[in-house]
């Protein structure tokens, strides 16, 4: 199976931040027998990240992307993927729930606009994130697996050992079988 990694930030090309979710993705990646092939870094700009998606579509196997899950306006990846696969947003309920829950443990009013982070595309299944309110985004279509994950290391390495790592390597076997 071939890879690419995406990782979106304006503050990763700017050098305010170091990319090392890439490095962390390559190394699991490559610990379950996924080779991955190319690795970008693209700032917060819908255009550029449907250009990634179109060319991950046509020439990989499997698409990471990191970062864009927040719930600010510069965070792109969920709206990209849903127009991408001409989908739509719908709400998780465990997911608002979750959320809630870790601004209520912390005695902090939930602002609105973290509501969106409960804003999943329809098709899609959701990878929990144990440690954050972003939850990842797992994408089948056309024999192709797009998984979205926070961009915030802590959250993006549980999420990679506890789940998506697992989940990758029972379908590259799967598709072993298929070639």
């Amino acid at each position: 199976m071939k890879a690419k990694i995406i990782t979106i930030g304006d503050e990763i090309l700017i050098g305010q931040i170091v990319n090392t979710n890439a490095a962390f993705i390559g190394d699991k990646l490559f610990s379950i027998g996924i080779t991955v092939e190319k690795t970008v870094v693209i700032g917060d700009e819908e255009k550029i990240l449907l250009s990634e998606f179109e060319d991950s579509i046509k020439n990989y196997d499997v698409t990471i992307i990191t970062g864009g899950l927040g719930p600010t306006h510069d965070d792109i990846t969920k709206p990209t993927l849903v127009k991408f696969f001409r989908d739509e947003l719908v709400t998780d309920i465990k997911v608002l729930e979750h959320v809630k829950n870790i601004f209520k443990s912390r005695n902090l009013k939930m602002p609105a606009v973290n509501e969106a982070q409960a804003l999943v595309p329809k098709n899609s299944t959701v990878i929990w994130n144990a440690n954050g309110t972003a939850p990842g985004i797992w994408i089948e279509r056309d024999n192709k697996v797009f998984v979205a994950v926070p961009g915030v290391p802590f959250e993006m390495k549980a999420m990679m050992e506890n789940e998506i790592a697992e989940k990758l390597k029972k379908n590259s076997h799967y598709r072993q079988t298929l070639y």
